[in-house]
Protein backbone atom coordinates (compact mmCIF):
# COMPACT_ATOMS: atom_id res chain seq x y z
CA UNK A 1 0.00 0.00 0.00
CA UNK A 2 3.04 2.13 -0.47
CA UNK A 3 2.31 5.72 -1.42
CA UNK A 4 -1.38 5.36 -2.26
CA UNK A 5 -1.83 9.13 -1.94
CA UNK A 6 0.44 9.82 -4.90
CA UNK A 7 -2.00 7.96 -7.17
CA UNK A 8 -4.69 10.58 -6.53
CA UNK A 9 -4.91 14.28 -7.25
CA UNK A 10 -4.83 16.46 -4.14
CA UNK A 11 -8.51 17.27 -4.65
CA UNK A 12 -9.52 13.59 -4.93
CA UNK A 13 -7.37 12.67 -1.93
CA UNK A 14 -9.11 15.34 0.16
CA UNK A 15 -12.51 14.07 -0.98
CA UNK A 16 -11.60 10.49 -0.02
CA UNK A 17 -10.24 11.64 3.32
CA UNK A 18 -13.40 13.68 3.99
CA UNK A 19 -15.70 10.73 3.23
CA UNK A 20 -13.57 8.44 5.41
CA UNK A 21 -13.76 10.93 8.29
CA UNK A 22 -17.53 11.18 7.90
CA UNK A 23 -17.83 7.42 8.39
CA UNK A 24 -15.27 7.34 11.21
CA UNK A 25 -17.97 8.13 13.77
CA UNK A 26 -15.90 7.59 16.92
CA UNK A 27 -12.77 9.20 15.40
CA UNK A 28 -10.55 6.20 16.07
CA UNK A 29 -9.08 6.14 12.55
CA UNK A 30 -11.22 3.28 11.25
CA UNK A 31 -14.55 2.72 9.54
CA UNK A 32 -16.84 -0.29 9.80
CA UNK A 33 -16.63 -2.68 6.87
CA UNK A 34 -20.43 -2.63 6.82
CA UNK A 35 -20.20 1.02 5.72
CA UNK A 36 -17.67 0.40 2.97
CA UNK A 37 -20.21 0.02 0.15
CA UNK A 38 -21.97 3.26 1.07
CA UNK A 39 -18.69 5.18 1.36
CA UNK A 40 -17.63 3.94 -2.07
CA UNK A 41 -21.03 4.83 -3.55
CA UNK A 42 -20.69 8.38 -2.23
CA UNK A 43 -17.34 8.57 -4.01
CA UNK A 44 -19.07 7.51 -7.24
CA UNK A 45 -18.07 3.84 -7.45
CA UNK A 46 -20.39 0.96 -8.30
CA UNK A 47 -18.81 -1.82 -6.26
CA UNK A 48 -20.73 -5.08 -6.42
CA UNK A 49 -21.50 -7.11 -3.32
CA UNK A 50 -18.92 -9.74 -4.23
CA UNK A 51 -16.29 -7.04 -4.76
CA UNK A 52 -17.05 -5.56 -1.34
CA UNK A 53 -16.69 -9.03 0.19
CA UNK A 54 -13.35 -9.47 -1.58
CA UNK A 55 -12.12 -6.11 -0.28
CA UNK A 56 -13.10 -7.04 3.25
CA UNK A 57 -11.35 -10.42 3.00
CA UNK A 58 -8.23 -8.78 1.63
CA UNK A 59 -7.99 -5.85 4.04
CA UNK A 60 -9.77 -6.82 7.25
CA UNK A 61 -7.16 -9.47 8.04
CA UNK A 62 -7.85 -9.48 11.79
CA UNK A 63 -11.61 -9.74 11.12
CA UNK A 64 -12.20 -6.77 13.41
CA UNK A 65 -14.91 -5.39 11.16
CA UNK A 66 -12.94 -2.16 10.61
CA UNK A 67 -10.67 -0.64 7.95
CA UNK A 68 -8.10 2.09 8.53
CA UNK A 69 -7.61 5.02 6.15
CA UNK A 70 -4.67 3.48 4.26
CA UNK A 71 -6.72 0.34 3.58
CA UNK A 72 -9.68 2.42 2.46
CA UNK A 73 -7.42 4.50 0.22
CA UNK A 74 -6.04 1.36 -1.39
CA UNK A 75 -9.59 0.15 -2.12
CA UNK A 76 -10.43 3.53 -3.68
CA UNK A 77 -7.36 3.30 -5.91
CA UNK A 78 -8.41 -0.22 -6.97
CA UNK A 79 -11.81 1.16 -7.94
CA UNK A 80 -10.24 4.02 -9.90
CA UNK A 81 -8.08 1.52 -11.83
CA UNK A 82 -11.11 -0.66 -12.54
CA UNK A 83 -13.10 2.34 -13.80
CA UNK A 84 -10.22 3.29 -16.12
CA UNK A 85 -10.16 -0.27 -17.49
CA UNK A 86 -13.92 -0.15 -18.04
CA UNK A 87 -13.62 3.16 -19.91
CA UNK A 88 -10.89 1.68 -22.14
CA UNK A 89 -13.06 -1.37 -22.81
CA UNK A 90 -16.03 0.88 -23.64
CA UNK A 91 -13.98 2.84 -26.18
CA UNK A 92 -12.64 -0.35 -27.77
CA UNK A 93 -16.16 -1.80 -27.96
CA UNK A 94 -17.45 1.37 -29.67
CA UNK A 95 -14.78 1.03 -32.36
CA UNK A 96 -15.92 -2.50 -33.21
CA UNK A 97 -19.66 -1.75 -32.78
CA UNK A 98 -20.06 -0.05 -36.15
CA UNK A 99 -23.83 0.48 -35.99
CA UNK A 100 -23.88 1.49 -32.31
CA UNK A 101 -26.44 -1.10 -31.19
CA UNK A 102 -24.37 -2.42 -28.26
CA UNK A 103 -23.79 -5.78 -29.98
CA UNK A 104 -20.77 -6.98 -31.91
CA UNK A 105 -20.40 -10.21 -33.88
CA UNK A 106 -17.76 -12.54 -32.46
CA UNK A 107 -16.18 -12.74 -35.93
CA UNK A 108 -15.37 -9.02 -35.77
CA UNK A 109 -13.67 -9.50 -32.41
CA UNK A 110 -11.77 -12.54 -33.70
CA UNK A 111 -10.47 -10.49 -36.65
CA UNK A 112 -9.42 -7.68 -34.37
CA UNK A 113 -7.64 -9.97 -31.91
CA UNK A 114 -5.83 -12.01 -34.56
CA UNK A 115 -4.88 -9.29 -37.07
CA UNK A 116 -4.49 -5.99 -35.20
CA UNK A 117 -2.07 -4.98 -32.46
CA UNK A 118 -0.52 -7.74 -30.37
CA UNK A 119 -1.93 -10.70 -32.29
CA UNK A 120 -3.40 -13.56 -30.30
CA UNK A 121 -3.44 -17.21 -31.29
CA UNK A 122 -6.78 -18.83 -32.12
CA UNK A 123 -6.45 -20.82 -28.89
CA UNK A 124 -6.18 -17.58 -26.89
CA UNK A 125 -9.09 -16.06 -28.83
CA UNK A 126 -11.25 -19.13 -28.18
CA UNK A 127 -10.56 -18.86 -24.44
CA UNK A 128 -11.69 -15.23 -24.50
CA UNK A 129 -14.80 -16.13 -26.50
CA UNK A 130 -15.72 -18.84 -23.97
CA UNK A 131 -15.75 -16.16 -21.28
CA UNK A 132 -17.61 -13.44 -23.13
CA UNK A 133 -19.95 -15.61 -25.22
CA UNK A 134 -20.47 -18.67 -23.00
CA UNK A 135 -23.71 -19.66 -24.78
CA UNK A 136 -22.00 -19.59 -28.18
CA UNK A 137 -24.53 -17.13 -29.62
CA UNK A 138 -21.99 -15.63 -32.00
CA UNK A 139 -22.26 -12.08 -30.67
CA UNK A 140 -21.27 -10.06 -27.64
CA UNK A 141 -23.53 -7.59 -25.87
CA UNK A 142 -21.98 -4.58 -24.14
CA UNK A 143 -24.42 -5.05 -21.25
CA UNK A 144 -23.14 -8.62 -20.73
CA UNK A 145 -19.55 -7.43 -20.64
CA UNK A 146 -20.46 -4.91 -17.94
CA UNK A 147 -22.17 -7.57 -15.84
CA UNK A 148 -19.38 -10.11 -16.10
CA UNK A 149 -16.32 -7.92 -16.71
CA UNK A 150 -14.23 -10.91 -17.79
CA UNK A 151 -11.57 -8.77 -19.50
CA UNK A 152 -9.35 -6.70 -17.22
Amino acid sequence: MKNEKSKLSDEKYEEVEHIFNEFDKNKNGTICVSELAEALRILGFRARENEISDFIKEFDKDESGHLNFEEFLHIVNNQLNENASEEFLAEAFKVIDMNGDGIIPCNDLVNLLTFVGPKLTMEEVNEILKEIDPKGEGFIRWSDLLKNKPIK
